[in-house]
């Protein structure tokens, strides 16, 4: 009899963490920097970070702080997604697109642009 339960109990967990696998929504975070001349990095306030999917859908957008940093209010699932930096009012770059996997809880992705006279 106890070992009927321990199974019960065995197999109701094992069930909950895979379906616990397929809900996780996870938050993506980072940071936009330029690469300067000299080879050091500058942060990039008031840039525009945007979250699509693969397929062309619009998801959120974040604004990138005076520290560089951004993170999307929208969670997602698990998969892949692209993100676009976009000049906001420094318009010193072209946009940047890059592929982004989420495949746990929090994904940080640093996303580095060059000055408009080196691309």
């Amino acid at each position: 009899m106890v070992n009927t339960y321990k199974k019960i109990l065995f197999t109701g967990g094992v069930l909950l963490l895979l379906t616990g696998c397929f809900f996780v929504r996870a938050k993506i975070t980072g940071r936009v920097v330029m690469l300067m001349p000299n080879g050091e990095t500058a942060a990039l306030p008031d840039a525009k970070v945007e979250l699509w999917t693969t397929g062309g859908e619009y998801l959120d957008t974040a604004t990138v702080d005076m520290e560089g940093n951004y993170t999307f209010s929208r969670r997602v699932p698990m998969g892949t997604y692209i993100i676009k930096v976009k000049p906001g009012s420094f318009l010193g770059f072209k946009e940047k697109q890059e592929t982004v996997r989420v495949l746990r809880s929090i994904v940080q992705r640093q996303i580095r642009v060059e000055p408009l006279g080196n691309q």
